[in-house]
């Protein structure tokens, strides 16, 4: 029972930490709001955006909490993946309105 203790204490320490407990509130008020909004029509429950959005973000905080339970940092955003999709959309529009620009009338 005691080496049981000596392995989870670390767990217990984190899950007092207030960004898990900050994460994990999170998470329960949004699963509330779904929930509430939801209770009134459960057909229309997967269809609705906003239903969707709401459970998405719920399951980032409780995913962000975890890593943070276990000692593991949330991994930065792929920013960098992020703009050089931009960058690239950016050159083939340019491209395409160019060429478009270029062709000679009838």
């Amino acid at each position: 029972m005691e080496d049981t203790l000596t392995r989870i204490s670390p767990y217990a320490e984190r899950l007092l930490d207030d960004y898990i407990y900050d994460e994990l509130d999170d998470a329960a008020t949004k699963l509330r709001k779904a929930y509430s909004r939801v209770s009134g029509r459960p057909s229309k429950a997967v269809n609705d955006p906003r239903v969707v959005r709401l459970v998405r973000e719920a399951g980032e905080s409780i995913r962000k909490a975890a890593l943070a339970a276990a000692g593991r940092e949330p991994e930065p955003p792929k920013r960098k993946r992020r703009i050089l999709v931009a960058v690239a959309i950016a050159a083939g529009t340019a491209l395409i309105v160019r060429r478009l620009s270029q062709t000679p009338e009838p």
